[in-house]
């Protein structure tokens, strides 16, 4: 089902479709030691922007990007990532 929608969202091939929808779906992340990290192939490092990725691949290169990008306030200990990005949706800053 997911590998049709690929075909509508993305213009994909059926073929290619399921080849996305393999990598994309379920959603595992697959690391191997002996191999340098690299998102989408093998784990992933703090930094990498996977939301970029993850809609570069769902819709064949038309959206390559969310404006967001990722986080670079890193922490040396646990949870390593900082704070969440800000967003306000438009009407709540101005009723708070």
């Amino acid at each position: 089902m997911f590998a049709h929608e690929l075909e509508h969202s993305g213009g994909y091939t059926p073929h290619d479709a399921n080849a996305v929808a393999r990598k994309l779906l379920p959603d595992i992340l697959s690391y191997n030691p002996r191999e340098p990290v690299r998102y989408a192939h093998n784990g992933r490092t703090l930094t990498d922007d996977v939301v970029d990725v993850f809609l570069s691949m769902y819709t064949n290169g038309k959206v390559t990007e969310d404006k967001v990008g990722p986080h670079s306030d890193l922490l040396d200990g646990f949870p390593y990532l900082g704070p969440p990005h800000g967003f306000t949706p438009k009407g709540i800053k101005e009723n708070l």
